[in-house]
C-alpha cells in the first residue's frame, strides 16, 4: 500500500513539474492527476485482493 502512495506522489510530481505553463494550471493538473491515479490504482488493488480472497476460500 505504501508503494502505491509513493508511486502516485512521485509520478504526479514528475509529470506536473515537466510542464512549462502557469502555476495555477500545474496545480490544477496535479490535483486532477492525483485523484485519478488514487482511484485507478486502488481500484485495481482492491480487485486483486477480492480475487485473492475468493481463491483462498475455494
Amino acid at each position: 500500500m505504501t508503494l502505491i502512495n509513493s508511486f502516485i506522489i512521485s509520478s504526479v510530481g514528475t509529470v506536473v513539474s515537466s510542464i512549462n505553463t502557469y502555476i495555477i494550471v500545474q496545480l490544477g493538473l496535479g490535483f486532477v492527476l492525483l485523484f485519478l491515479l488514487i482511484y485507478a490504482l486502488y481500484e485495481i488493488y482492491g480487485r486483486y485482493l477480492v480475487n485473492k480472497i475468493r481463491r483462498e476460500e475455494q
